[in-house]
């Protein structure tokens, strides 16, 4: 969505909304109501569970998260374990659509503006950019919002994924304090999950309840459109209409014991399930429990122990998600509340950092060129900082520091100084180690000593130094939070945070080194210019459409239906489920195999510049790369069936990089090369372009490329290229411009006069 959303203040000013604590505690007393469980798992059944080709189709504005969930839950099981049934249908029903209405007005409540910014707004103009909300909106209401209600930011099976790497040095101390056995665990979680979706999808093929009620909806799709401001009360009448008409031939206290026991399981349901694995996941409801949990961001017990204890041989687990996430992160609590071993603990929390950042980076970079715990030190040998991970690419690098940080309850609750504090400790202190490193590397007057403690001999033409700030933590709106609170100064370049699991994603779809360090290129240099909440909604528009800066707007805010395209793409293929390709727009994304074939070319050519030459090419729209490859061929053809020499060019007033190709009827190399090079020269000076770029190919010759010619150097007069700029080579040729030239706009030739005057007569 580029440009800026614009918000009425005077109608925010008006809405009349209450506190996040008068809403939370009817929040409360809803969950204790007799049956309410009931209507809770009916919202769970029709908003967790979804056919895999429809991901991308989900509104999740109108479903209520797993967070969210979560937080119902919490409440429920702050009283003893109730399975009376609702009184009827509609107590059934109220309950359900009650819920839905107190966390829409919950989240709303985030938006209240602060009352001593009242006066401001009203000398201001009407609309302001939402984008400088954290100048409007309660500060601490904006982090809050950000976390609870951002993406989670990962998928499930990832944490069962990186569960033995993250505990590798641990696993002695794991099994004798606390019986807990890393691949027994995963086994048991991963079965726990099929078996509920197994029973969920045999329950909905019985009733088709939701098949049933989202037909209704579908039906009077074109009714909704024209009341764009009845929509959702005509949903909502739907809804409990189809309710109603469902439940005239199904017996209500049948379906909800039903329902109920999708979520249910005993010890003899799951191989190898014990005491251990129980006690170390599950609560048993009780008016004592969870009393600490009275708002969004305090401690929430669902969330280390998901598992709710019914009876000594029943189990109700209604949010599988969260027990893949304590099953990884709970382990860690365990250890560091040993004094004894929180040492140890916190030093293998490093090691393993390293490791799993380095085995998916190596992956893309290679052997050669990927290297972890690297010293660096002066010419006399002071140890300056090191670098936990380190890529290079030709003349580029890539630094990586690495944290084990997770935000603190204190963050989660909106407490500004400690989540500044947080970032600080899990980022900034990264970022500022980073730029340290990324100095070194450019300075040139240092020695590096990789983990053998041999000195590391880095490529002289390295020209830039990307830095990722890494952590192996689910990190909760960490992009989000990466805009709004780095300390930088201007001239200092921003870094990228990444949770491993974010990294695991972006090399699954961008394997080729090329294409990953182009990616990063490009977050890093429109860090300003883009706006999401977490990696994966910029990974999704990069995927699509690239990540490019356009004219006419001065942000592009990217929302999460782009994350929905990789949920879409990468859950199926990740889970073994199959799927159909209709509907994939990753799949069907744009792709021109010649020109990835002339990029394979230039690659192979494995000079440090062509890293440069590369990204040149990448930067490139979809539309320019096919014209490109068309008269590449165009013209190769011409000189085959003419036996004459012909070329192309083309220029972008955008970046001021130029182009030209030629293709020659001979096989002279040492000829082509001075034609070439000459004749670029030539083409640069002219158009006063800061980059030009001379591709060429030999009349017998099966490539697309054979001879490359690559200048950057910065434009400066020339007396004697001034006389020769309009003396081109003889040889047959046209100057192709792909972005309009505006009749009053300098000629492109570099005349100095208007193009309606020179050129455009």
């Amino acid at each position: 969505m580029n440009g800026y959303k614009i918000i009425s203040i005077q109608n925010v000013m008006n809405e009349k909304t209450r506190t996040q604590e008068e809403i939370v505690e009817e929040l409360k007393i809803l969950t204790k109501k007799h049956g309410y469980i009931y209507s809770f798992c009916d919202i769970i059944i029709n908003d967790s569970f979804f056919i895999p080709e429809e991901l991308h189709k989900i509104n999740h504005y109108e479903q209520v998260s797993a967070k969210e969930s979560a937080m119902l839950l919490g409440f429920w099981v702050q009283n003893d374990f109730d399975n009376s049934f609702p009184k009827d249908l509609d107590d059934f029903l109220f309950m359900k659509f009650k819920t839905y209405d107190l966390l829409d007005e919950l989240h709303h409540s985030f938006f209240n503006i602060s009352e001593d910014m009242i006066d401001a707004l009203q000398k201001s103009n009407d609309n302001i950019d939402i984008f400088e909300q954290k100048n409007i909106w309660k500060k601490e209401d904006i982090f809050v919002e950000s976390i609870f209600y951002g993406g989670d930011g990962i998928y499930d099976y990832q944490y069962l994924d990186y569960l033995e790497n993250k505990y590798k040095y641990d696993i002695e101390w794991l099994k004798k304090n606390k019986f807990f056995d890393i691949n027994n665990s995963k086994i048991i979680t991963k079965d726990l999950k099929n078996l509920i979706q197994k029973k969920s999808n045999d329950f909905n093929l019985k009733y088709n309840l939701k098949y049933y009620i989202r037909y209704n909806l579908i039906s009077i799709k074109k009714e909704i459109k024209e009341n764009e401001s009845e929509t959702s009360n005509l949903k909502r009448e739907i809804e409990i209409s189809t309710y109603k008409e469902f439940f005239n031939t199904i017996e209500l206290k049948q379906y909800l014991t039903e329902l109920f026991d999708l979520f249910v399981f005993t010890k003899s349901d799951i191989n190898n399930l014990n005491d251990n694995f129980i006690d170390n996941f599950s609560i048993s409801p009780n008016n004592q429990l969870n009393k600490i949990y009275n708002n969004i961001g305090n401690y929430n017990l669902i969330d280390s122990h998901p598992i709710i204890k019914l009876n000594d041989n029943k189990f109700f687990l209604p949010i599988g998600f969260f027990l893949f996430q304590a099953v990884y992160e709970n382990p860690y609590y365990w250890m560091i509340n040993d004094k004894n071993y929180f040492d140890i603990a916190s030093n293998n929390r490093g090691k393993v950092g390293e490791e799993m950042f380095y085995y998916i980076l190596e992956k893309i970079f290679s052997k050669e060129n990927t290297f972890k715990t690297v010293k660096i030190k002066t010419k006399n040998d002071k140890i300056i900082t090191d670098i936990d991970v380190l890529c290079i690419l030709g003349n580029k690098a890539l630094c990586v520091q690495i944290k084990s940080k997770k935000l603190t309850l204190l963050s989660k609750q909106g407490d500004i100084h400690k989540l500044e504090n947080d970032f600080k400790e899990a980022f900034q202190e990264s970022y500022e180690q980073g730029l340290k490193c990324r100095e070194s590397i450019l300075s040139k007057n240092v020695v590096f000593i990789d983990e053998n403690n041999n000195e590391l001999i880095l490529n002289e033409q390295i020209n830039e130094c990307y830095i990722i700030c890494g952590t192996t933590e689910n990190y909760t709106s960490l992009t989000f939070q990466l805009r709004e609170l780095l300390q930088k100064k201007e001239s200092d370049p921003y870094p990228i945070a990444f949770s491993v699991f974010d990294l695991e994603l972006i090399a699954y779809y961008l394997k080729d080194p090329y294409d990953f360090l182009y990616y990063i290129r490009q977050r890093i240099s429109l860090s300003d210019y883009y706006i999401a909440v977490t990696e994966i909604e910029i990974l999704g528009f990069h995927l699509i459409h690239k990540l490019y800066k356009t004219p006419i707007s001065t942000h592009c805010y990217i929302t999460e239906e782009y994350a929905q395209l990789i949920d879409r793409n990468y859950y199926p293929y990740k889970t073994g489920i199959k799927v159909s390709d209709k509907g994939d727009a990753i799949k069907s994304k744009y792709y021109n195999e010649d020109f990835e074939k002339l990029l394979f070319e230039l690659k192979d050519k494995r000079f440090p510049i062509s890293t440069d030459l590369i990204f040149n090419l990448l930067d490139l729209s979809g539309e320019t790369r096919d014209s490109f490859i068309q008269n590449i061929f165009k013209i190769k053809n011409k000189t085959k069936n003419d036996k004459k020499s012909h070329n192309f060019s083309f220029f972008s007033n955008d970046n001021f990089v130029g182009m030209t190709f030629i293709s020659k009827n001979n096989n002279n190399k040492t000829e082509i090369e001075r034609e070439l090079s000459n004749f670029c020269i030539r083409k640069k000076y002219a158009t006063k372009a800061n980059i030009w770029i001379g591709l060429a190919n030999l009349i017998d010759s099966n490539r697309i490329v054979d001879l490359v010619y690559y200048d950057y150097s910065n434009w400066e007069y020339d007396e004697e290229l001034e006389k020769l700029k309009n003396k081109y080579p003889t040889w047959s040729g046209q100057f192709i411009r792909y972005n309009k030239q505006g009749r009053n706009e300098p000629c492109y030739c570099g005349s100095g006069l208007k193009y309606k005057h020179c050129c455009g007569k």
